[in-house]
This record gives C-alpha cells, sequence and structure tokens, in this order.
C-alpha cells in the first residue's frame, strides 16, 4: 500500500469514526467509565492498560493551559520503544530524525533528535520537569536523547505555545520530560522488567555479536508519620547490536559532478544550468558498520509534602552511553581532472581511477548527570512561591583511530558506471587488478581524540497570586530565571605511517618504503557494486600495533588541528517575566511579558600567518570575542470551553533560536595575500549575530467525549521567522593588510533573511467500549495526521536566493496510527510511523546541485502481551518489522540520484514483566 493511499486512508477513517462519535455523544450518559480498578497506574511496562493510557493522555491535554500534545508512561510502556525520542515521533507535529543525515562519518541513527513542526532541532528546548539539561557537542545546540530510557519519565510532552514564565529558545516548542512521583500511587509500587531480543542485522562484518538486552527497574513509596515523604528510584541498564551496509554515492559535495557544455573542456561547475546535464558518480562510497551500545542510568526523586500548602523535591539523574563504532570503507574513485567519456544522462567511463580502502574505530562516550531541587509553598489562598534550581553537566569523549591505504589513479583501475537504476553500478575495465591490495600503500593512520563538556546552571524564582487552577478572577504570576552554559571543545590529533623495515638498514626509519595493503588484510570479503571486484577489510589492529612497535613515527604536523578548533563558550542568560490570567468558569486569558538578555564570551584561536609555523600549531594565538542581545517577549493566550465537550484555544508567542556553536566559536583567520592579484581571503566571526525571532500564531479546537475517553483535535500554526542565520561572502576594496592594500573576500555568518512556516495538525483517540459489541470493545485507536508547509529562501554564500523546497527537516506530511486491544489477560499494539520526504543536508553552499532529500519512510512496530498471574506478564515485541531502512537522494533538475541508504534491521525481543 502506497503511504499516499494510507494516509488518505487513515484520514478517512479519522473523519468517518469523528461523525460516529459526535453522534453518539448525543447518548453519553448512557457511557459507562472506565472501571477504577483499571486506571491504577504502574509505571514502565505493564500497566493499568491500553484504556487508562488513552484517558489519561487526554486529560492531561484538556488540562494544561497551553497547546500541547503528549504521551504518558502508560502508552510509553505500551511501545517498544528504545529512547526519548522514539516516543516523541509519535506526539502530533514531532518526529525525530538525525541531526546530521548525510554529512557525517558515523553510522546514521533516526532517533537522535527531535524536531518539532518541522524546525531544525537546534531550536527546540529539552527540558526535565521543566528545567533545562545540558547537552554536547562540538557544533550544535540539539540534545542528544537516544540517551535517556523511557523507564524513568512519568510523560512526554510538546510544549507548542511558550509563555512568559518559559525559556523561549524554542522556536516551534520545547520537549519536556516529566519524572514519576510516589505521590501518584495510593501504595508501594514497583515494576522490573527484563527482555532480550535479536537485531536481523547484527554480526554480519568481522565480530560476532550477542543479543540486545533490556533490563530496567523502578521502586515508589511514601513513608513518614503521615506518609509526607515520597521516594522514586530507578535504574536501568541496554545493550544494543547492529551492523550496517550504508551505500553513499553522493553524501559529499564532490560526488556526482557536473561539468560544462564544451566536451574539449575539463572545467566542472556548481550549477546546473551552466553544465551539459549530465551527472557523473566520482565517489562511489560503502561503508560497513559495527555497532555496539550500552546505556546506564540511575535515578532518585526524593519528595516532601508536609501539607497540601507545601511540596518540595530533589531529582538526581546518571545517563551513561558508551557506543563503540567500527566503520569499514571501500571507496571507488575517478580521477575527476579529466571529464568521463561517452558519456549520457546515465551512463558513462572514467578514464582513470582507484580503489580507496579505509578503516575508523570511533567510539563515543557520553555522560549527564543531573541535579534538580523544587520547592512550591502556598501561604494562603491567594499568595504561593515556586523556586526550582538545578545542576547539570554533559560529557562527550571522542576517539578516533583511523587507517587508509590508497594505489594510484590510473587507466589500469579506470571504470565505467551505469545509474540507470538511479544508483551507480560499476563495471572496472579490469577486475584482477581492482582487486589486487599489493597496488596500495598505507596514506595514513591517525589518532584523534576530542573531549567536549557543557555545565549548566538554572535557577528560577517565581511569585504567584490567585494564580491555580482552581482560582477564578485575576491572577498573576511574576519571576526571574538565571541560566549559564559553560561549554568547551577540545581535539588532539596526530597522523603518521606504518614502514616495512624487514631487509631495510636505514637509520631514520622514515626511509625505508610504506607498508602495502596485502600486507594487513582481513580474511573476511564482501560484495561491491561490481560483481566481479571485492570490498577488502583492513586489519587495523595489526597495523595499530606495528605502528606503536615503530615508535609512532609521524608524517604529518597536525598540531594546527588540534588548536584551531579547541574553544570555550561562557553563556549567561537573564530573564524577567510577569504573567497574568483571568479565570471563568468557561474561559480563561492569559497574557506575559519576558525581558531576555544573554552575554556570550568566547575564548578560541586564530592563526596569524606571519609567525612562524613550526609547529604548525605556533601561528595560533589566543583571542576573545564577546556577543550580547536583548528581546522583549510577549505572549497571549486565550482558552474559551465552548460546551462541556468543544475546547477553543488560540495563541499569538514571539520565541527565539539562540547561534549554534559553530557561529559562535568562528575565529578570525587571514590567508597568504595573492600580491600579484592583489587579493587576501578573510574567515571571522560576527559578534553582531543575534537569535532567529519567531512571531507565532496557534488555533486549536479540542472535542472531547466518551466521559473523557476520547477526543477529535484540530490545530492550526502559523510562523513568521526572522534572522535566519547564513554564511555570506562579501568583498571589501581597499583593506589594509600589513600596510598593503588589498581585495579581501571575506566569509562571515550573518542574519540574512526571513521565512515562515504553516501547518494543520489533527488527532484522533476513540474508546470502542460502548461503540462496538464484544469482543471488538477492546479496541482503542489514536491516530494523528500532520501537514506543514513553509516559504524559505536559501541564501548561498555568494548571497544568491533560490528555494530548496523547504527547510532543513522538515517533512511535508506526519502520520501516526496506533491500534491497541485488550481483553481479559491478552493485549496487543500495533503502531505505525510514517515521515514524508524532507529536505536533509545541503552539502555545499555555492550553486544548485548539493540538495539531499530524506525519502518517505514508514517504520511498523508490534506488542503483544499475556498476563500470567497478577505480578507477572510475558511479553512479545517487534521494532520495524518490515526492516524499512534510510533513504537519501541528490536532486537534480534532471531526477534524484541515490545520495545514500542505511539498512535497519528487525529487532524482535522476549521479556518478562513483573510488577506490584
Amino acid at each position: 500500500m502506497s503511504m499516499r493511499l494510507f494516509a488518505g486512508v487513515s484520514l478517512a477513517a479519522i473523519l468517518i469514526g469523528s461523525g460516529a462519535a459526535i453522534a453518539q455523544d448525543a447518548d453519553e450518559t448512557n457511557v459507562t467509565a472506565p472501571n477504577q480498578d483499571d486506571q491504577k497506574t504502574l509505571d514502565t511496562v505493564v500497566v493499568a492498560g491500553f484504556r487508562t493510557a488513552n484517558s489519561a493522555a487526554i486529560a492531561d491535554k484538556r488540562d494544561s493551559d497551553r497547546i500541547t500534545d503528549g504521551i504518558n508512561q502508560d502508552t510509553i510502556g505500551l511501545l517498544p520503544d528504545l529512547s526519548v525520542a522514539d516516543i516523541a515521533r509519535r506526539i502530533p507535529g514531532v518526529t525525530s530524525v538525525s541531526s546530521t543525515g548525510m554529512a557525517t562519518d558515523r553510522s546514521i541513527s533516526s532517533a537522535e533528535n527531535i524536531v518539532i513542526r518541522g524546525l531544525s532541532p537546534s531550536f527546540n528546548l529539552a527540558t526535565f520537569d521543566g528545567a533545562p539539561i545540558a547537552t554536547a557537542s562540538e557544533s550544535e545546540r540539539a540534545a542528544n536523547l537516544s540517551m535517556f530510557p523511557p523507564s524513568i519519565i512519568g510523560r512526554v510532552e510538546a510544549v507548542k505555545t511558550l509563555t512568559a514564565d518559559m525559556n523561549p529558545h524554542g522556536l516551534s516548542g520545547q520537549l519536556n520530560l516529566v519524572t514519576a512521583s510516589a505521590f501518584d500511587h495510593d501504595e508501594a509500587f514497583g515494576n522490573f522488567r527484563f527482555s532480550m531480543g535479536d537485531n536481523s542485522t547484527a554480526g554480519k562484518v568481522v565480530d560476532d555479536q550477542g543479543e540486545n538486552i533490556r533490563a530496567s527497574g523502578l521502586f515508589g513509596t511514601t513513608f513518614g508519620a503521615q506518609d509526607q515523604f515520597g521516594l522514586v528510584v530507578s535504574g536501568s541498564y541496554e545493550k544494543f547490536y547492529s551492523t550496517t551496509r550504508d551505500e553513499r554515492p553522493g553524501g559529499e559535495s564532490q560526488t556526482y559532478l557536473f561539468y560544462t557544455n564544451d566536451p574539449t573542456d575539463n572545467s566542472r561547475v556548481d550549477n546546473f544550468g551552466e553544465s551539459n546535464g549530465l551527472p557523473a558518480p566520482r565517489r562511489n562510497q560503502i561503508f560497513l558498520f559495527e555497532n555496539e551500545q550500552e546505556r546506564v542510568s540511575a535515578v532518585a526523586k526524593l519528595e516532601w509534602r508536609p501539607s497540601v500548602d507545601t511540596k518540595a523535591s530533589v531529582f538526581a539523574g546518571w545517563f551513561k552511553q558508551d557506543e563503540q563504532e567500527t566503520r569499514h570503507e571501500h571507496l571507488d574513485i575517478a580521477e575527476e581532472s579529466i571529464r568521463p567519456v561517452n558519456q549520457t544522462a546515465t551512463t558513462g567511463e572514467w578514464l582513470a581511477g582507484a580503489i580507496e580502502t579505509g578503516f575508523s574505530y570511533q567510539p563515543e562516550e557520553t555522560t549527564t548527570t543531573a541535579i534538580t531541587g523544587r520547592f512550591e509553598h502556598n501561604f494562603n489562598e491567594d499568595h504561593a512561591i515556586d523556586l526550582t534550581g538545578s545542576f547539570s553537566r554533559a560529557k562527550v569523549d571522542v576517539v578516533k583511530n583511523m587507517s587508509k591505504f590508497l594505489p594510484p589513479r590510473s587507466a589500469a583501475t579506470a571504470f565505467s558506471y551505469d545509474m540507470s537504476s538511479g544508483r551507480p553500478v560499476l563495471d572496472f575495465n579490469n577486475p584482477d587488478i581492482a582487486n589486487d591490495p599489493s597496488i596500495a600503500s598505507i596514506s595514513y593512520i591517525r589518532e584523534r581524540t576530542q573531549d567536549i563538556q557543557q555545565d549548566l546552571t538554572y535557577l528560577d524564582g517565581a511569585w504567584k497570586m490567585n494564580y491555580e487552577a482552581s482560582d477564578r478572577g485575576f491572577g498573576f504570576k511574576a519571576g526571574a530565571t538565571y541560566l549559564n552554559r559553560d561549554h568547551s571543545f577540545d581535539r588532539e590529533y596526530i597522523q603518521g605511517s606504518v614502514y616495512n623495515t624487514a631487509g631495510c638498514a636505514e637509520a631514520d626509519i622514515q626511509q625505508c618504503p610504506v607498508v602495502t595493503f596485502d600486507q594487513y588484510i582481513e580474511d573476511n570479503v564482501f560484495p561491491t557494486t561490481d560483481p566481479d571486484v571485492n570490498f577488502y577489510l583492513i586489519d587495523d589492529a595489526r597495523l595499530r600495533a606495528d605502528w606503536i612497535a615503530q615508535g609512532k613515527p609521524l608524517t604529518t604536523d597536525r598540531t594546527d588541528n588540534s588548536i584551531s578548533s579547541d574553544y570555550t563558550i561562557d553563556e549567561t542568560i537573564y530573564g524577567l517575566y510577569a504573567q497574568g490570567v483571568y479565570k471563568a468558569d468557561r474561559f480563561k486569558v492569559q497574557a506575559g511579558l519576558r525581558y531576555d538578555t544573554t552575554e556570550v564570551d568566547v575564548d578560541l584561536y586564530v592563526r596569524d600567518q606571519r609567525l612562524p609555523s613550526d609547529p604548525d600549531s605556533a601561528q595560533y594565538r589566543p583571542e576573545q570575542r564577546a556577543y550580547e542581545y536583548d528581546f522583549l517577549l510577549p505572549s497571549l493566550i486565550g482558552t474559551f470551553e465552548a460546551s462541556d465537550n468543544l475546547l477553543l484555544r488560540a495563541a499569538y508567542t514571539r520565541t527565539i533560536g539562540r547561534p549554534n556553536y559553530e557561529y559562535l566559536k568562528r575565529a578570525e583567520s587571514f590567508g597568504v595575500p595573492n600580491d600579484s592579484e592583489g587579493t587576501i581571503s578573510i574567515s571571522r566571526g560576527n559578534p553582531d549575530l543575534k537569535p532567529l525571532v519567531s512571531d507565532n500564531l496557534d488555533i486549536s479546537a479540542e472535542y472531547y467525549f466518551d466521559n473523557g475517553g476520547s477526543l477529535i483535535s484540530l490545530a492550526g500554526f502559523h510562523k513568521d521567522v526572522e534572522d535566519l542565520i547564513y554564511v555570506l561572502t562579501t568583498e571589501i576594496p581597499d583593506f589594509e593588510y600589513e600596510g598593503q592594500s588589498y581585495t579581501a573576500t571575506v566569509n562571515q555568518p550573518i542574519n540574512a533573511s526571513s521565512a515562515s512556516i504553516y501547518g494543520l495538525e489533527l488527532g484522533f483517540r476513540k474508546d470502542f467500549a460502548n461503540t462496538l459489541p464484544a469482543p471488538f470493545d477492546g479496541f482503542v485507536f489514536d491516530g494523528n495526521l500532520t501537514w506543514i508547509g513553509s516559504e524559505f529562501t536559501y541564501v548561498n554564500d555568494a548571497g544568491v536566493e533560490r528555494d530548496p523546497g523547504g527547510w532543513l527537516n522538515q517533512p511535508e506530511l506526519l502520520v501516526n496510527a496506533q491500534l491497541s486491544y485488550e481483553k481479559g489477560p491478552f493485549g496487543a499494539k500495533v503502531a505505525y510511523n510514517y515521515v514524508d520526504e524532507y529536505l536533509s543536508n545541503i552539502l555545499a553552499d555555492a550553486g544548485d546541485i548539493y540538495d539531499v532529500h530524506a525519502q518517505p519512510r514508514g517504520v511498523l512496530d508490534v506488542q503483544a502481551r499475556y498476563q500470567l498471574t497478577d505480578r507477572f506478564t510475558i511479553l512479545g515485541e517487534v521494532q520495524n518489522l518490515t526492516e524499512e531502512g534510510m533513504e537519501f537522494n541528490r536532486r537534480f533538475p534532471s531526477g534524484d540520484l541515490l545520495a545514500g541508504n542505511v539498512e535497519r534491521g528487525r529487532v524482535i525481543w522476549l521479556g518478562v514483566n513483573f510488577q506490584y
């Protein structure tokens, strides 16, 4: 079934079901509410049931002061999702993406970050119980949500309208993770789960990989003379294995090349209209990834509620993700200085080429610790305070050990290509030579480490008057916030070679010949797109052992790489806010104003080529840079209960998206002057760089029926975004440098243009308990459909504008459908998630031939459970039942060609759950 057809059928089902539900509502007084015994919440996996989970999510949406959507712990436990990002993608208007897309040398994950309503993950904020949490990345602000296990979360909610008391960083919203509370239960409770799983792709390269493991436990209780204390503790351990074959013939800018119309001219062009219109696949790359992820977490939450007027809590969490990844590379590369011959729209012949073989061991260890304290106290019926303080630290340690063997590019290893299938299929002229590893010599052996750390301190204090949910009349909330991020990045980098010392009498080992590939080849052999050419693997362990034994001889000065990218950023944000509210029985109006000021200090290194370059790092000197900006951010949200069942909301808010670290850390560096032409190139930062600013309009209509068991919702949004950031190149005439005048070419990030994004979200939740006869009355349906459109102009480095078809990571259509069934001890759920095509990467600023589009993807997950006793339940789960992979295409006016495809396996889990 095509996705467009599926979406149409889903929409029709929603509308037909909605009509039946509204008609049924006239007789709603006869509907029986869910049995109270079924509504007891049991955390983590097997809970009171799908019906209770559905009702809880509906109640939270209705009670919210903002436009929100979420998933409660009950539903979370009934889905085979491994991370918070997996869970969030089932919320209307939310999808999970890889923040890098094709622009990465690691395996591509579909569940690292979340996009809310089509805007970049870097412009959304992730919070724990409303407090922001640290995240460590070299260049982006996006939180890595893959490391947070579902077992600790009571509710995942997407907040789509930000009020004045919230951090304004969230162009399209924020994702808030609500932790479980001991006071949610009348007695002690616990849940323990153990599952083992098998990934259909695991163990298919070099190493035998074991079974996947998921284990989690949660215990909560109240204690004290009046049960005034509460404690929740949780822990989890997870281990996942996978192997992936990843073909990337178009994953970099210099892959599909275009040449001029003149067949005698070997010049390449960046714009399709200036070319002969015939793409030539120069870099045909295949990766084999072996991946092992281990995640561990420990969480504790201590609460104190001595009376109904006082609440205090301390939350502490420790999360660790250890990813061991090995990447094997096979690269069929052509000599691009000579254009291909006999070229047609899909075929051609390169006159020279080579096969390069690479290896990378790239483990990455991420650790996040967080502690949050909160105190709420009502002095009397009208006045209250709310205080929050948190500290979190995120740390990422990355190692990258690389090696590569290269033969000379020659006619002996030339190849032809055929792209009639949409992907390059190669045919080497001489497979015997192509398969000879002795012609490839070592190019390099490298060691690189990166340490990234962020410390985040957050304080929030507010005074409230007549502001509780049950209050009526006028009320207000006023407060202040403080947030400090101390973010640092440090890299160390060395590069050398390994020498063949057998029979070499040279005193200097570097005078000996370098080793060749045939000396360090693994036994395993894999196919390529040419059935006569093999994919060989490097035995890097032996190669690296020999390098160490030789004293790690270095061949390239990488000291400049070790210092040029180092930086620290100290970002301090102060906020003052006031929010007024008027509440009546049927309507509520909130109006707020926030003053937000930001001070950023950056310490970095800049290159001065006038200094001696022995070593290269000697040319770098420390420099400081400062940024400062402030905003007044209004918000207005109105809620009207048109009837007992119909709730209408409308909102205007102004939010911001702070610049990514990659723009703040840019150092000013000068190229070598060209005295003959009188030119010089300059790369610099921009102390006047401002955040993106969005004016947001939101409306929603929510119709509740079946005594709160069912819901139809429709929401619309429109965002006008100003001050988008681009890196532009400009010319400055008569620029003085070292006493001489030059024409300077300056490469600098600036706030350059505006854009808009808009959309509709349709949701339908239906409990069929009182609609269908037994045994079909056990069904519950939950579906949502989101359509997103935009007006977006991309500005390249030369200032030329073009329409790339949408924002980065903005799919036009999102669909979720979940059908659950529960009768007696048996329960089952089928969950489908569909993400439409979206622009994933723009690989180069110049030209119009570098756009990468992620292709539509639909993932089907299922779960079944059977309750053996009151305490024990067995579970079976399948993730990605149809083994749906990921595919990316390069888009050209002449048609799409493959940029890359990524395998994704089917994971089958069997487990047991114990609860009390």
